[in-house]
């Protein structure tokens, strides 16, 4: 639950450069080049050379998959995990989730790792 904030934040970066960056012709594919962002939103209406790439999604299929889905709220620890995580975040390191960066992430998990140690050590 430390890190998700960082990686989720990676993953919109990825996806972001992804869906904007252009794909180069190849004569040996039968896909589309463009921006895919672009392609997906004008889809056939690039001219002759493309088609329509979106496909179709059967409501009773959506509707099986959000039902099944297995993911928890926010969290992706127990909360006593969490709980104790954000103690020794606050109480030992004197931080908050919103404290982590990109930069300081490994002294972080670093330090964490060395507080639960000590932690369970004392036990």
């Amino acid at each position: 639950f430390v890190f998700a904030p960082l990686i989720q934040q990676d993953l919109n970066e990825f996806m972001t450069r992804w869906n904007t960056h252009r794909i180069r012709h190849n004569r040996l594919s039968s896909s589309p080049c463009n921006i895919p962002n672009d392609l997906y939103d004008l889809g056939g209406h690039l001219g002759g050379a493309f088609r329509e790439c979106k496909m179709p999604v059967d409501s009773q299929e959506l509707a099986h998959c959000l039902a099944t889905q297995t993911r928890r709220d926010s969290t992706l620890c127990p909360p006593q995990i969490e709980l104790v995580t954000s103690r020794l975040l606050s109480d030992v390191l004197g931080l908050s989730k919103e404290d982590i960066t990109h930069i300081n992430c490994k002294e972080v998990y670093s330090s964490l790792s060395l507080a639960l140690e000590t932690i369970v050590d004392d036990l």
